[in-house]
């Protein structure tokens, strides 16, 4: 018999979904950090990187262009255009704030990025342009504001708040009904007792440990452990320690 053919079938035409045009202001390692996420998390690409004027000190940035801040406005178009700020506590956290307002005043729509490894309670409540890395809890209940950066392995407790513009540092504690005010610092391995407050432009020092609220514009600071300096006959007698049986 001969072979039986089939007519052949309509093809659907393929619809190619266009990428995002993204921004991000900063030139630092931040923004290369933030660059390789969307790259791997997003499978997105950065479309240009921007700074100041005066800071545009070359032409092109992991492979993107580089524009000046002033440009922006005049060669990509309002809300289809997105933007990522990747700078860290400049100024104590103004900078970031400053230049994500600065953005949005152009008609960009800002993003958050929230790393696919972080475990974010799904009734947590967050604003704007956030940056959440890998390994980062945040229990139920807790609200976030606008632009917080948040390390990886920090820890932010149930029922806790965390104003605009917060930074905290990497495997930072911040246990449950905390208040943390504007455009403060908690730095990293710092530990935050939960049921306190820690004030507006505050810093708690890496390594710390809050036992009690902070006023805002305080400082609560382990500080640096002593260093010693070691010659060749001290190392032998700490290393290997001694042990007794």
């Amino acid at each position: 018999m001969p072979p039986r053919y089939e007519p052949a079938r309509e093809r659907k035409p393929f619809l190619r979904i266009p990428m995002r045009t993204i921004l991000i202001f900063g030139l630092g390692m931040q923004a290369e950090l933030l660059d390789f996420y969307i790259r791997q998390d997003w499978k997105e690409s950065v479309t240009a990187f921007t700074v100041d004027r005066q800071y545009c000190r070359e032409d092109r940035f992991l492979g993107a262009p580089v524009i000046p801040f002033d440009e922006l406005s005049g060669r990509f178009r309002g809300k289809e255009c997105f933007f990522l700020v990747a700078v860290g506590y400049a100024r104590l956290n103004a900078l970031r704030l400053e230049r994500a307002a600065a953005l949005t005043a152009c008609g960009f729509t800002q993003l958050s990025y929230v790393s696919p490894r972080a475990c974010v309670a799904s009734n947590v409540r967050r604003g704007e342009g956030n940056i959440i890395f890998e390994n980062v809890t945040v229990q139920p209940f807790a609200t976030l504001g606008n632009n917080i950066v948040v390390w990886p392995n920090a820890f932010i407790g149930h029922h806790t708040t965390v104003g605009d513009g917060v930074f905290i540092g990497a495997n930072a504690a911040v246990n449950g009904h905390v208040s943390i005010g504007e455009r403060a610092l908690i730095g990293s391995n710092a530990v935050v007792r939960e049921d306190l407050s820690v004030g507006r432009q505050s810093i708690v020092g890496a390594g710390s440990i809050l036992l009690r609220s902070l006023p805002e514009r305080s400082v609560c600071n382990a500080g640096e452990s002593r260093v010693y300096p070691l010659t060749q006959e001290k190392i032998e007698t700490l290393w290997p320690p001694k042990t007794t049986r």
